[in-house]
């Protein structure tokens, strides 16, 4: 079964949908509970990607959890001009 166009608050990364903004462009693999594969549209825009940094430290912060530091790299690399890119990866164990 693929699963598609995941809720935008699940978008720590991903390309929000041009169309819909409430989902971004997400995909996952599933067999029989298990997640195979996933992928996702990188999110391109550095000003939107450090909100989402900063909003994720304040959630974790307000739960009590770690609280990473902020990729500043990746931003780095978003204003430089990082083109949009998007990737896959596929799990597998061995048994």
């Amino acid at each position: 079964m693929f699963v598609h166009r995941y809720p935008a608050s699940q978008a720590a990364l991903a390309r929000l949908d041009p169309a819909d903004s409430r989902v971004h462009c997400a995909s996952s693999c599933t067999c029989a509970a298990f997640e195979l594969a996933n992928g996702f549209g990188g999110a391109h825009d550095a000003t939107e990607q450090r909100a989402r940094f900063l909003e994720n430290q304040r959630s974790r912060a307000a739960r009590g959890l770690a609280v990473p530091a902020i990729d500043e790299f990746l931003l780095a690399a978003l204003d430089f001009g990082l083109p949009p890119c998007a990737g896959v990866a596929l799990g597998l164990i061995a048994c």
